[in-house]
């Protein structure tokens, strides 16, 4: 399968730059493609989650909102991580800023230095060929910790609950979220 070699950088430019409109910022995913990530911020439980290739992890506390974006490489066997911040240019807009990349091994595991935040490669779901790209659907489960700290992706799941959004919820223990 031929993968694009356009930089994530790029591509975030150009989703801000055509959707200057956007309430919240994101990516658009590049594949049905998922893949599986194990979060670990400093002090905190674990947290695995699951995106879609090139899709926008939302995470953070009460004082600063960052993303994660996975890219794979080597026929899935790799994933190329790019940690963003994620500011508020107004009421209305947010601005991305890639801020560290890395690049993991499937079981693999690196620290992210700018966020002190731990990730593991757990898995990778590879769509069939000939199943459509997605449209872009913005809407993420999220999960909000009593501390302030929140995930938001296409699945998450930690000690404060458990969600899906309907192209993640397979082989994932809890179903999709109540209308």
């Amino acid at each position: 399968m031929h993968r694009s070699s356009r930089s994530l950088g790029v591509l975030i430019a150009l989703v801000a730059a055509v959707d200057a409109m956007a309430e919240k910022a994101y990516t658009v995913p590049f594949s049905n493609n998922t893949v599986e990530l194990v979060l670990t911020l400093p002090g905190k439980p674990e947290t695995t989650i699951k995106t879609l290739e090139g899709g926008l992890v939302r995470f953070g506390d009460r004082t600063r909102g960052l993303g994660l974006v996975a890219m794979l490489r080597d026929d899935g066997t790799a994933v190329e991580l790019s940690l963003c911040e994620i500011e508020a240019v107004d009421p209305d807009n947010e601005a991305i800023r890639v801020v560290e990349q890395t690049r993991v091994g499937l079981e693999g595991a690196v620290v992210l230095a700018t966020a002190h935040l731990g990730v593991r490669f757990a898995a990778v779901e590879m769509a069939p060929l000939d199943l459509p790209a997605p449209v872009g659907d913005k809407e993420d489960c999220c999960i909000f910790c009593p501390d302030g700290t929140y995930f938001c992706a296409c699945a998450v799941r930690n000690s404060c609950g458990c969600c899906c959004d309907a192209p993640c919820c397979k082989h994932w223990p809890c179903g999709p979220i109540a209308p």
